[in-house]
C-alpha cells in the first residue's frame, strides 16, 4: 500500500490490519499508522486483540476493554478482551444450542456438556501458550 492511498479522501471506512507473529513491531507500526492519521485529521480507531495488550503502554493512558477511549484529537483507542468477549456473547448461542439438542431428545446434562466444548479448548490453548 502507498502512503497516498491512506491519505487520500474516502468517503467509506478504511480498515487496515496489521497481523503476525509476537515481538515483529506491529502495536508500533499500528500506533504510528494511528497517530499520524489523526493528525491528518481522519478519525482513527486503534484496536488490539492481543492477550498482552500494550497499547495502553505505547500512548501512556489507560485503554478500556469496553468503549473507545480518546488518546488525543481524532484518536480513540480499545483492547478488546477476547476471551471476555467471547464468554459475554456465547450465552445466547449456548442456549440455542442446549435448546436444539433437547429438542432432538439429548438431555440438559449431556446439552451443557457439548456446549461447554469451545470454552474447554480455548482454555487448553491459552494454557499451552
Amino acid at each position: 500500500m502507498l502512503s497516498r492511498d491512506l491519505t487520500e479522501n474516502q468517503s467509506q471506512t478504511r480498515v487496515i490490519i496489521y497481523s503476525g507473529k509476537g515481538g515483529t513491531g506491529k502495536t508500533t507500526i499500528s500506533s504510528s499508522t494511528a497517530v499520524s492519521l489523526a493528525r491528518q485529521n481522519k478519525k482513527v480507531l486503534i484496536m488490539s486483540s492481543d492477550p498482552a495488550h500494550s497499547l495502553s503502554d505505547v500512548f501512556n493512558t489507560r485503554i478500556s476493554r469496553n468503549d473507545p477511549q480518546k488518546i488525543e484529537h481524532n484518536l480513540y483507542g480499545l483492547e478488546v478482551d477476547t476471551v471476555y468477549e467471547l464468554k459475554k456473547n456465547m450465552s445466547g448461542f449456548q442456549k440455542f444450542v442446549s435448546t436444539s439438542y433437547k429438542n432432538k431428545g439429548i438431555d440438559s446434562g449431556m446439552a451443557t456438556e457439548h456446549n461447554s466444548i469451545p470454552f474447554t479448548r480455548l482454555r487448553l490453548i491459552k494454557q499451552a501458550a
